[in-house]
């Protein structure tokens, strides 16, 4: 079986206590709540009908650890079941069959009385097989398939005062989820009926799979109808943010995504691909198909330093729109920095020329970092010219990145997917429809809200830059013109038409600079008709 609708594992869900737990085994087998005091109540009489035989199977496990007992089968067929207590000479037996050719269990005798002694009792330790605890949590994991082993631990000692480790709760969790769809490697089966959903359902949806020559589930990459149109039309910032994850089922493999920035620098998730690892060939072919995605638009691809990544770029896109991530740029620094045998005071000192050195504007101002670093070490600065500053500096790197210098909202599309990186695939798929549904929902009403044509974080680094505008004076040799002298009488030539300022922070982050602020001030402009548009409502 196959659900359709998986409620969203990013949502706020709240967790049941253990007796709610325990209410809704009851509630799905059509019995009274199993409690201490109505626990006999599970199993009356003669008679009593049961709507499957799974149902009956978990009547009898929580009839039997609520009065304290074990049992064994004598018959266990598709259609008849006679069962027994442990104890030699109990008393205690069970027959119970299908009802002709349906699934309907009927008892059609049932003992319930015990005869052991105190040592019998005194002996007895209470036994789950995984998948009996698997079943006992089936459906809870259906409502929230982010129900962690460990959850089932915790549960299932408070409900039977009976602990399982990790493991045990894990092994019940692989049964209760090939209980809801069938083996693992069923689930694969199902991915072109899943693709053909997720295009009627939403259209103009790239939803395509690969499969070897013997037929087996290869390659997967989804991306949505609502998401490609609003890149195409310019409503998101054409800087993709690349990245790949584990997945942690029973199959493993990995997830690659491309991320983008929304209009408030919140996640805006654009195109997955599931496949079997980050090697050159399914790098080469995400790339492809999100190429198809972006309809031809020019693009900056943000990424660290995969060797498979960077050599499929330029295959696809080129080398020129590769920006590398600051981050894993200066682990690789500081690591050489480390053996040249640098200090932690002095390497930390380094690092942050390096950081000045990516943000540097001109190439000026590049120079100027480049000899402070050569000061402290010239192999730091030889490093620095031998890792191709074109794809991480400002200075060199030739198309607009809005100063987003890190893979950070690849890293959250990771965290975002947490829940779901254990499930099989089809649930993945479902989940990943189902949270970015609720995603773009609620940046939806979020923006509805907004009383200003900007969002919050915009805001903020506008009045960052007021703030810092004050100190400065100008003047005006036109009316959209201006110079304008900071805090240390360095001039700066700024233009409100179009949006320009000589230090080219404002060309570059899309945000009116503390230059540009300063000169809107005194010009009668909306500071908020000099945002870029892409970072307006």
């Amino acid at each position: 079986m196959v659900t359709d609708n998986i409620s969203s594992p990013g949502g706020t869900v709240a967790v049941p206590s253990p007796s709610q737990v325990t209410n809704s085994f009851s509630q799905e087998m059509g019995l009274v709540p199993y409690l201490p005091e109505n626990a006999n109540e599970i199993l009356t009489e003669k008679g009593q009908l049961f709507d499957s035989p799974d149902l009956f199977k978990q009547s009898v496990v929580l009839f039997a650890a609520s009065n304290k007992f074990s049992f064994n089968y004598l018959d266990n067929s598709r259609t008849y079941y006679r069962l027994v207590c442990k104890v030699v000479g109990c008393p205690w037996k069970l027959t119970a069959k299908c009802e002709g050719s349906t699934d309907l269990v009927r008892v059609i005798m049932f003992r319930n009385e015990h005869l052991y002694n105190a040592e019998d009792a005194s002996n007895y330790k209470l036994t789950f097989r995984s998948k009996q605890v698997g079943l006992l949590f089936k459906n809870r994991i259906v409502d929230k398939p982010g129900y962690l082993p460990r959850d089932i631990c915790r549960d299932f000692e408070h409900t039977f005062q009976c602990c399982l480790n990790y493991s045990q709760g894990w092994r019940a969790k692989e049964k209760a989820k090939e209980a809801i769809t069938g083996p693992p490697s069923m689930t694969f089966h199902l991915v072109p009926w899943m693709c053909r959903r997720l295009v009627e359902a939403i259209p103009n949806t790239r939803a395509i799979w690969t499969s070897t020559n013997e037929g087996k589930f290869k390659q997967l990459f989804v991306s949505y109808g609502c998401s490609i149109a609003a890149f195409r039309k310019g409503f998101l910032r054409p800087a993709l943010k690349l990245d790949a994850c584990f997945l942690t089922g029973y199959y493993r493999g990995h997830v690659l995504s491309a991320s983008t920035h929304d209009a408030d620098d919140g996640l805006y998730p654009l195109a997955y691909a599931i496949v079997s690892s980050e090697n050159d060939e399914d790098w080469l072919w995400f790339l492809i198909n999100l190429k198809e995605v972006i309809g031809g638009r020019q693009v900056v691809l943000v990424t660290d330093r995969n060797t498979s990544l960077l050599s499929s770029i330029i295959k696809v896109f080129g080398g020129d729109c590769n920006s590398w991530c600051l981050h894993h740029l200066k682990e690789n620094f500081s690591k050489f920095a480390s053996s040249k045998g640098l200090k932690a005071e002095r390497r930390n000192t380094a690092l942050k020329v390096v950081n000045d050195l990516a943000y540097a504007r001109t190439e000026d101002s590049f120079k100027y970092h480049l000899g402070k670093l050569y000061g402290i070490c010239p192999d730091l600065s030889k490093w620095v010219e031998d890792n191709n500053p074109k794809h991480w500096s400002n200075a060199f790197f030739p198309y607009k990145r809005w100063d987003k210098m890190y893979t950070n909202l690849a890293e959250c599309f990771n965290s975002w997917i947490l829940p779901l990186r254990e499930l099989d695939i089809i649930q993945f798929m479902t989940g990943h429809v189902s949270k970015t549904t609720e995603l773009l929902l609620r940046k939806h009403t979020e923006v509805r809200k907004w009383k200003l044509p900007v969002g919050k974080q915009i805001e903020d680094d506008i009045k960052k830059s007021q703030e810092y505008a004050r100190k400065f004076t100008h003047r005006n040799s036109s009316p959209t013109e201006f110079i304008v002298a900071n805090d240390t009488r360095r001039l700066y030539a700024v233009k409100l038409i179009p949006r320009s300022c000589s230090c080219l922070a404002w060309q570059m982050s899309g945000i009116p600079c503390a230059h540009a602020a300063r000169a809107i001030q005194s010009s009668g402009f909306s500071i908020y008709d000099m945002v870029d548009p892409f970072l307006k409502r």
